[in-house]
């Protein structure tokens, strides 16, 4: 039995427009559904004040690095681990507590699921255990999950008391673009007014290549740069500084995650697709567009001389130059070039910098395609982790974790929706019409008043073709 073809295709596109607000619309209606859960909000607390090393004092980086997460001493909780942090040295890791962000919700009022009711109780554990005043002049020794290297000590000031072991923590949480973007110009512009979720990056004070408009001004692919939206332009910064970094700032075997406070966790190639419609098409024309924009440092009114010349109005880049850049480890190579020129805003595979960071640290992208709904909303965005915040100590985790949430859904309401002309996407719908022909006007109408309130901008509407099968599969 077929359904009546105006209700379908309501449901069709009222589902799109509610359930994807910022991308692929029609290309999967129940994406949301499918694939992304609520906001959670997971932390991490490094300590590098409480370090361990191995009995066994020839274990190897790789041993050591095989470490990285396992449990330390048995020590967990509900939704919270102790567990071991690698860095570049072999036969030393780090404590490191972790909340669990798949399960602890941003907004949550239980006890399980609440952020900083999840905190107090690690802190709670960590202060009535305080291991290393146990010492008995032998020092304190603890197992590690998984170890290859025996048992592990204890290393920290035996006069610490254990509320005051200091801990820098690192957040992760789902957030749109631009609102990521308000955070990053804090940082650049004014770094004294400090946001919760704005970190320091003391080791890579220039990591940060903010692209602003101005970086527009040569208006690179036809593009307007007042018209220059802060999503792309969050997505611009990231791609720049990391590729930038490749100029020879990172340590061999560092991880590019140390350039900038802001390292995303879903893949490049799904943070794209949140601005695909606004940038030129993948392949040689995005190369072409981030080429030029490599050309410009400082506030965009700055020629980079390292990898252009001419003037900031009419960069000229250097042959190769910015091309060749790469990040390499072992076997595994990845140039600028094959990493913007591949990036894929339809694909589910991995893009070329998370692969590679995979080869060192499995950090930037981990979590693929994965995104996670906004607080109080069904918008779907990508999710990152904010690095290199202020320190604390174990008493205070419990309040930075109330201030953290609190932050989040402030800026998830300030930015629920995305930027994006309403009257551009009004247009893309009525060039659909036409190619429709069993859509009537009153759908249409329908169907532009509830994009237009969802302010949300798609480039499937623009394809009529990929609209009407949609809309034809949601008849049959």
């Amino acid at each position: 039995m077929r359904s009546n073809p105006s209700s379908a295709m309501r449901f069709l596109l009222c589902s799109s427009v509610v359930y994807t607000a910022s991308a692929a619309v029609i290309r999967a209606p129940l994406e949301g559904l499918l694939t992304d859960g609520a906001a959670g909000i997971g932390a991490e607390f490094e300590s590098p004040g409480f370090s361990l090393a191995s009995e066994d004092t020839k274990c190897s980086l790789a041993n050591t690095h095989a470490l990285k997460g396992k449990v330390i001493a048995g020590r967990t909780g509900v939704n919270w681990e102790l567990t071991a942090d690698t860095t570049e040295r072999a036969n030393y890791v780090q404590a490191e507590y972790i909340i669990k962000g798949e399960n602890v919700k941003v907004g949550s009022t239980e006890a399980a699921t609440n952020g900083a009711k999840v905190a107090a109780d690690l802190a709670k554990d960590l202060i009535e255990w305080k291991p290393w005043t146990h010492d008995d002049g032998n020092g304190v020794y603890v197992d590690i999950e998984g170890s290859k290297c025996g048992r592990w000590k204890i290393n920290i000031n035996k006069a610490r008391k254990p509320e005051e072991v200091g801990f820098q923590p690192q957040i992760t949480a789902p957030m749109p673009l631009e609102a990521v973007y308000s955070l990053m110009e804090e940082q650049v512009q004014n770094p004294d007014v400090k946001h919760v979720l704005d970190g320091t990056n003391y080791s890579y004070m220039k990591g940060l290549q903010l692209v602003t408009q101005q970086h527009f001004q040569s208006n690179p692919a036809g593009i307007d740069q007042t018209k220059v939206t802060d999503d792309v332009l969050a997505f611009c910064t990231l791609v720049l500084s990391y590729a930038k970094g490749a100029l020879g700032a990172l340590q061999p075997g560092s991880s590019p995650k140390k350039l900038t406070t802001f390292m995303p966790r879903t893949n490049f190639n799904k943070i794209f697709a949140h601005v695909s419609s606004k940038l030129p098409a993948k392949g040689e024309a995005l190369w072409k567009l981030f080429e030029n924009l490599a050309c410009y440092t400082g506030d965009g009114n700055q020629v980079d001389a390292a990898l252009c010349t001419g003037t900031a109005d009419n960069p000229t880049p250097k042959p190769n130059k910015f091309r060749d850049l790469s990040y390499g480890q072992g076997e595994y190579k990845c140039t600028m070039y094959d990493w913007i020129r591949s990036l894929d805003p339809d694909s589910q595979a991995d893009d070329c910098l998370t692969k590679f960071d995979r080869t060192i640290d499995r950090s930037i992208g981990k979590l693929g395609t994965r995104q996670e709904k906004m607080f109080n909303s069904q918008r779907s965005v990508p999710i990152f982790e904010f690095r290199d915040l202020d320190t604390l100590q174990t008493k205070d985790m419990e309040g930075f974790m109330l201030k953290v949430d609190d932050a989040i859904q402030k800026l998830h309401r300030e930015y629920a929706n995305p930027p994006g002309p309403i009257e551009q996407q009004s247009k893309q719908l009525a060039v659909a019409v036409p190619f429709i022909p069993f859509a009537s006007a009153m759908d249409w109408l329908f169907v532009t008043a509830i994009y237009q309130k969802a302010s949300t901008a798609a480039r499937t509407f623009s394809n009529p073709w990929a609209l009407y099968h949609g809309i034809r599969q949601a008849q049959l």
